[in-house]
């Protein structure tokens, strides 16, 4: 969009990461140096939203080809670090372990896997972080939310608040 006016100046197409109901969901975007991230959580809706995978790309303002920069498991969504180069990307759907948190350093290209959902025996709903430590969300099955704070450093998890009411986001 134009900074003047607001106006649409620009598109990019999902079309090479559509899945096979023919759509690319889009679920979460970051901004970075030069263009935004975009993940894709690439679900089936015509099959009762089975996953298929999910996708992150890279977008450059300068409208030159987007690019697939990671290839992950169902619906991933985008967590934002305050240090340039680095971000995060949670997975995972409801109900199966399928899903884990991320720590990406985007200038080297590396991805460390922090907490996965089948070793904590829980989803993991939503997750945040800060230069030192990740923050994040879990239920069990009988919906039971806890808040969890995990050194980045170290990997040493302390549990704070835990309730039955619905916890939605970081």
């Amino acid at each position: 969009h134009s900074p003047s006016d607001g106006l649409v100046v620009g598109s990019i197409s999902l079309e090479a990461w559509t899945g096979t109901d023919g759509f690319a969901e889009a679920s979460s975007m970051l901004p970075v140096e030069g263009g935004m991230l975009l993940a894709l959580q690439q679900f089936d809706q015509l099959d009762g939203w089975a996953p298929e995978g999910g996708t992150i790309l890279r977008a450059p303002c300068d409208g030159s080809s987007t690019q697939t920069l990671y290839e992950l498991g169902p619906s991933p969504t985008l967590i934002g670090h305050p240090t340039p180069g680095r971000f995060g990307v949670k997975t995972g759907t409801y109900g199966p372990l399928d899903g884990a948190v991320h720590l990406v350093d985007d200038q080297g290209l590396s991805m460390e896997t922090l907490v996965t959902e089948s070793a904590l025996g829980v989803d993991i709903t939503a997750a945040g972080m800060t230069e030192s430590h990740l923050v994040y969300i879990t239920t069990d099955s009988d919906w039971n939310y806890a808040v969890h704070c995990q050194s980045l450093e170290t990997g040493a998890t302390t549990t704070g608040v835990t309730t039955s009411s619905f916890l939605s986001d970081i």
